[in-house]
Order: structure tokens, then C-alpha cells, then sequence
């Protein structure tokens, strides 16, 4: 019952928020999708194939000239659902540079339906470590303002989904009290949130997917997890788990599913399956998130079918 009970929760996680964009396209209400929050922790021991990014998203976080005359100044990462744009974030935020040159972070998670006061109030609470009992809009923006007032502060919002140029900029009213070199980082999906949020172009940082090989490291990373010390088995399975990693399109929500889901199929004829699968055949600019999961579902135990039939 435990296995079953962690299986389904974590191939929940992993879907939560993945078919938000395919909702989208079929006219579906967001609403449909729950909510998984984020947080700013992070096992950096296995992230593969972000350094480059790292560098890059820290150089402009700690860059003084930043801004112009502004004391605060917005970043935004975005790419599409599963590149990891939350990984970099946490990545960025956990760095020990990042970390001396703030006097206060904050990460919020962002659920797809925006309400301004949670959002607000979420940012006081995690600045003040306590829960917070203000519900109506104008004594949580004056609080924030309290807190805010002179520090330098990293504000994370990750997963940010609003695309009205107005709640963005009743969001802001209260940071405007930010010392100088303040910083706001952002993740989305969407390019119209990333050009409303952003200070500038510039700062608009676009997360491109990982190399077959990151794929590839990051698959077997959890496919190989029950087999380390059988190295025979490993190089058995080598040549079809690589093909199957370059099947994810560089994605490593792909890698991480479809890794989970190898870890308990040795056999290389399941391998074989997985790779030949008729669910990999969509168009090309659709996710391959969505196969991803989709053969995840069907490799389930049909008790634990069921289970997710019954919560549909």
C-alpha cells in the first residue's frame, strides 16, 4: 500500500501543471488542474546540465548596473512546461553569491489561477516566517511596504501565468520601497508574461531543453537507481535507454518520468516497448511531456489505474 500510495504521488507531481498548456489549447477552464506549490530547496546533486544557465541567471542578478536609475529590476526565465525552469530558479536562489548579496529572499509559488491577495500575502509570510491573518488587499500591500521598506531584497514568483499588464503593476506597488540592486525573479511559460514582467529584454532569459547526452545522464540517473552495481545490466540497456533519452526532445520533466518509470523494468524488452511506442507519434511542436506521462499511466498496475480513475 506505502509503494502504491508513493508511486501515484509521484507521478501526480510530475503531471500537476504539465497539461495546463494542452488545457489551454482545447479551451478548458485552468481551474481544472490543481495547484502543486514549489519551494525554494533543492538537491543540486541531481541536476544535470544547468551550470551554463546558472552562470548566466546569477550575472544578472548580481550585475550593479542593472536597472538603470531603478532600485528594483525584474528578471523573467521562460521556456515551455518541463525544461526546468523552477530547477534553475531553485539553482540561482540556493547559490552562496546569490545568498550574501540580499538582505532578504523570499520564494513564492504561483498557482495558475492568479489571486493577487494570496500572492501578496504569501510574499509577507514567507518574509516574516509566520502565518498572516489580513485578507483584504490594501493592509497586505501596506505590511509588505513595512517589510520591504529600505532592505535589498530577491523576490522569487515561480510559475507565474497572469498576462494583465494591470495586476503586474498593483503587484509591484509594494516594492517600490527597495533599496537599490533589489531584484524580482520570474518564471513562466508564457512570452507575453516575460515581456510585461521583465525590466528590460535583456532580462528576459530563455531556458533552452538539455542535449540527448543531459537526457540521457538524468534518465538513467533514476532508471539505474535499483541496478548500480550490476554493470552488465547497464550496458545490456545502455543503447535503448539513450534512444528513449532522445525521445524527451531535451525536456528533463520528460528524462525524470520516464526514468522513474524504467527503474522497475530491467528487462530490455520493456525498454524496447517503451522506445517503439506508438504514443511518441504526435506532431512535432507538441510537448513530449505529455507522451511522457502518458506512458508513465499506461505502465502502471491496473489497481493503480483505477486509483487515478476513480480521483478523475
Amino acid at each position: 500500500m506505502v509503494k502504491m500510495q508513493n508511486k501515484l504521488q509521484e507521478l501526480a507531481r510530475e503531471m500537476d501543471g504539465s497539461y495546463v498548456d494542452e488545457l489551454h489549447k482545447l479551451g478548458m477552464p485552468c481551474s481544472t488542474v490543481g495547484n502543486f506549490q514549489t519551494s525554494s530547496l533543492l538537491d543540486e546533486s541531481v541536476v544535470i546540465g544547468r551550470e551554463s544557465d546558472k552562470r548566466e541567471v546569477i550575472k544578472l542578478l548580481l550585475d550593479e548596473e542593472m536597472g538603470g536609475r531603478s532600485n528594483l529590476s525584474v528578471i523573467a526565465i521562460v521556456g515551455m512546461g518541463g525544461v526546468g525552469k523552477t530547477t534553475l530558479a531553485q539553482l540561482v536562489y540556493n547559490n552562496v553569491d546569490v545568498d550574501s548579496n540580499f538582505d532578504l529572499k523570499i520564494w513564492v509559488s504561483v498557482s495558475v489561477e492568479y489571486n493577487m491577495e494570496r500572492v501578496t500575502r504569501s510574499i509577507v509570510e514567507c518574509a516574516c516566517r509566520e502565518k498572516v491573518k489580513l485578507s483584504a488587499l490594501e493592509p497586505i500591500q501596506m505590511r509588505l511596504e513595512e517589510i520591504l521598506n529600505g532592505k535589498k531584497f530577491l523576490i522569487v514568483l515561480d510559475g507565474f501565468w497572469d498576462e494583465d499588464e494591470h495586476n503586474w503593476d498593483v503587484l509591484c506597488l509594494p516594492l517600490r520601497v527597495a533599496a537599490r540592486g533589489s531584484r524580482v525573479l520570474v518564471t513562466t511559460r508564457s512570452m507575453l508574461v516575460s515581456r510585461i514582467v521583465a525590466t528590460a529584454s535583456p532580462y528576459q532569459y530563455h531556458l533552452q531543453t538539455l542535449s540527448d547526452e543531459d537526457c540521457w545522464e538524468l534518465l538513467k540517473q533514476r532508471a539505474f537507481s535499483n541496478m548500480r552495481h550490476d554493470t552488465n545490466k547497464q550496458l545490456e540497456l545502455r543503447e535503448t535507454g539513450f534512444k528513449i533519452a532522445q525521445k524527451c526532445d531535451g525536456l528533463p520533466l520528460a528524462a525524470r518520468v520516464l526514468g522513474s518509470t524504467l527503474r522497475f523494468r530491467s528487462d530490455e524488452m520493456e525498454w524496447d516497448d517503451i522506445l517503439k511506442s506508438n504514443t511518441w507519434d504526435i506532431p512535432e511542436n507538441r510537448s513530449q511531456v505529455i507522451p511522457a506521462l502518458k506512458l508513465s499511466y499506461d505502465l502502471l498496475d491496473a489497481c493503480l489505474k483505477r486509483c487515478f480513475a476513480y480521483c478523475s
